[in-house]
């Protein structure tokens, strides 16, 4: 009864404008009732701090950068950024905390962590996997890593209805337009 509510209650919120959208519901709902949804989530330096193999950071590596492609259609250059600028701070002071799926990757958020900035560079979650905390549990472990609640996010204007409920529920403020 919960999960329908809080279905209704998002559906009311955002109507079903496209058929994406509705497709993510459907495939939301069987999973939910068939129990399917068992969510991993990993630190990528702490990963790689635990000794795995140069192969597998790079399929890690590459899984995210293919999932998160998306992102590029509100910042181009995104994987240009990813590959030469987030990877090579690996480390040093970026990380990567991602949710798996049944061996899949399904959220990614890339965070930057300096003593001048503590900032979410990228939060994604796979549209069939939306509506199940993934975010939320993302965004908390990233809050627990850079020590603040009111890290700096961009968030392009074509993104903000999306994730008016992020924004409100962590009290963000918009600073710069």
């Amino acid at each position: 009864f919960v999960f329908f509510s809080t279905l209704l209650k998002n559906l009311s919120e955002k109507p079903i404008t496209s058929p994406n959208l509705l497709y993510e519901i459907v495939q939301y709902v069987l999973k939910y009732i068939a129990g399917d949804i068992m969510i991993t989530y990993y630190d990528f330096n702490e990963l790689v701090k635990s000794g795995i193999s140069n192969e597998t950071y790079l399929k890690i590596i590459m899984h995210i950068k293919d999932i998160t492609i998306p992102v590029k259609n509100s910042y181009p250059e995104y994987k240009n950024w990813f590959l030469n600028k987030h990877v090579p701070g690996l480390g040093i002071n970026r990380n990567i905390l991602f949710a798996v799926h049944k061996m899949e990757i399904v959220g990614v958020i890339n965070l930057k962590n300096t003593d001048m900035e503590k900032k979410i560079c990228t939060l994604y979650v796979k549209p069939g996997f939306r509506f199940n905390k993934i975010g939320t549990t993302l965004l908390k472990m990233a809050f627990e890593q850079l020590g603040t609640n009111k890290p700096l996010i961009t968030i392009s204007d074509d993104k903000l209805f999306e994730l008016r409920k992020f924004i409100v529920n962590n009290n963000w403020e918009i600073s710069e337009k």
